[in-house]
């Protein structure tokens, strides 16, 4: 159920969504992921059954988050009780260990906290969480859909325009130019960015989205005003990111640290990670099937702090 959806029944119409938090008995940290993952598929039955609509599940250690909808008639605590009960039912037949770490047989905590989220919601609580972390990318994922979904609701445009609105209030400044910044000030460079200028943003977002998405091409307003000062292979190619040429420097520069990190012998050796799996990794880059470049750099880095401070 998406922010904004209307849903309707036999003599109602209703556009509700909840946002419910409640923690594991005694707040222990029971919550891992075997755990989490009984949690989820049991949900799945629950919806169905029940009639409710659950839109995301995020688990903390000791705590879980909800973003659900259901009929009126179908009030927050019912809501709470159905869950907590017949998860902490199958959590405790699928994972008995679980209950010796608790007290009287219960898994969850009497309490719990349920908020509204729609159109016209409160948002103190998301704004207030946002604020504190500096980031949604650390919110749990059911938080991360209220406040995105805010922020789509924020401008009255078309869908893309919304899109981009919600880009322009989160992923730019806690993230992007964030770590520009960053980066930028430790080099000692200053960094600009001319298209962020209030004037230009302003006049993109009274635009129509077919000047931005037209056909499939991306940034077409863009493309089009610069078409004649352009190259064609530039004005053609296409997106690319900031990104360090990995892929290409495994292949040339760096593949010394392959041949260093990731040898037959030192994998056996150490007995982490499976040779017959690393290598088909390693042949499926070398030979262009397959960009395998940042999984093999995860394990190139990994196999560098191993040596330098494990072993």
């Amino acid at each position: 159920m998406s922010n904004g959806t209307l849903r309707k029944g036999y003599h109602c119409a209703w556009q509700i969504h909840y946002h419910i938090v409640f923690p594991v008995k005694y707040r222990k940290s029971l919550l891992d992921s075997e755990v989490a993952e009984i949690i989820k598929e049991t949900s799945e039955g629950i919806a169905e059954r029940y009639s409710i609509e659950m839109e995301a599940i995020d688990c903390d250690s000791d705590h879980i988050h909800l973003l659900c909808g259901a009929h009126p008639k179908i009030s927050p605590g019912r809501i709470v009780q159905i869950f907590k009960s017949i998860t902490a039912r199958e959590v405790f037949r699928r994972k008995p260990s679980v209950k010796k770490e608790l007290w009287g047989g219960e898994f969850w905590s009497d309490g719990y906290y349920v908020a509204t989220v729609g159109e016209r919601a409160n948002w103190d609580i998301v704004e207030s969480y946002v604020q504190k972390t500096r980031s949604t990318q650390n919110l749990p994922k059911a938080v991360q859909i209220v406040w995105v979904n805010r922020l789509l609701g924020g401008y009255n445009g078309d869908r893309i325009n919304s899109i981009l609105y919600s880009d322009l209030k989160d992923s730019l400044p806690g993230d992007m130019l964030t770590k520009v910044d960053w980066m930028s000030m430790k080099n000692s460079l200053e960094v600009r960015v001319p298209l962020l200028d209030h004037r230009v943003v302003e006049m993109a977002f009274r635009m129509k989205r077919s000047l931005k998405l037209n056909k499939g091409k991306s940034k077409y307003i863009l493309k089009e005003t610069f078409k004649d000062l352009l190259p064609t292979n530039l004005y053609k190619r296409p997106k690319a990111g900031f990104e360090v040429p990995i892929s290409r420097w495994l292949k040339t520069d760096l593949k010394f640290l392959i041949d260093q990190y990731l040898a037959k012998e030192k994998l056996r050796e150490q007995g982490i990670f499976d040779f017959e799996i690393v290598d088909g990794l390693i042949q499926k880059h070398l030979s262009n099937k397959t960009d395998t470049s940042w999984m093999l750099w995860n394990l190139i880095v990994f196999q560098n702090w191993y040596q330098n401070y494990f072993l």
